[in-house]
């Protein structure tokens, strides 16, 4: 639990890099920067100071390797000659839903989750022809997936099921493809290539990406996936 706040801490300090560390230090829990420092220290051998002065790729690899351990296969993923990223803006309308957690680096459970969640959504009658199938990745929940169904806006949800909102507004959307590795190779790019110059900052609110596929009949790495994150004007 512990290396799983501090993971959380790292992940902020990535995408939210105009954070403070005390922000960050009192968001993730801890009751002064001088506790948060230290334990970051001690966990990732560097202090939030000097992990500020890494480059968004060195921060990335950083957080990939604590989490999977080196692996050969972090130099090909933040590779120079690996493609651009193609990035687009679009403006999304609110939606409501129903959830289940699983890992986040579990590709077979993700597959198993939505096939649960399907049966639990038909089951009380709110899954419909309109209803969207979404993975949603939250910034502070770092291992954290959510298996999400829409339900129809005019529908009320029984309290007994786990509801998630989704906010309406612009989001920066790009395709992925492969598993949970591929997802944060494409966000590193996001981070360093796209995000820097474009005018915008990341919310403070869930990612999320839909796919083209069923994947409650198509394994999650196969489908292509468009990952979608929240922004708003940096200034």
């Amino acid at each position: 639990m512990i290396n799983l706040r501090l993971e959380t801490a790292l992940h902020q300090m990535i995408i939210h890099p105009n954070k403070s560390i005390k922000e960050i230090s009192i968001e993730c829990g801890y009751s002064s920067p001088a506790i948060f420092t230290r334990a970051i220290s001690n966990y990732f051998g560097l202090s939030p100071l000097i992990i500020r002065e890494l480059s968004s790729k060195e921060r990335m690899t950083l957080y990939i390797q604590k989490r999977h351990g080196p692996q050969p296969i972090f130099t090909s993923h933040f590779s120079a000659a690996e493609k651009p990223l193609i990035v687009e803006t679009k403006t999304i309308s609110p939606l409501q839903g129903i959830h289940l957690i699983v890992p986040a680096n579990d590709p077979a459970q993700i597959q198993y989750m939505f096939c649960r969640l399907l049966q639990i959504a038909r089951s009380h009658d709110l899954y419909d022809a309109q209803s969207r199938m979404l993975g949603i990745v939250r910034p502070h929940q770092t291992n954290a997936y959510k298996v999400f169904i829409s339900i129809d806006l005019q529908k009320k949800i029984p309290s007994s099921l786990e509801q998630t909102k989704i906010k309406p507004g612009k989001y920066a959307t790009f395709l992925i493809k492969g598993d949970p590795l591929d997802r944060i190779s494409a966000a590193h790019q996001f981070l360093q290539q796209w995000l820097p110059a474009s005018g915008y900052k990341i919310c403070d609110a869930p990612s999320f990406e839909s796919f083209s596929e069923d994947p409650t009949v198509i394994p999650y790495t196969e489908p292509d996936r468009r990952f979608y994150v929240p922004i708003e004007p940096r200034n």
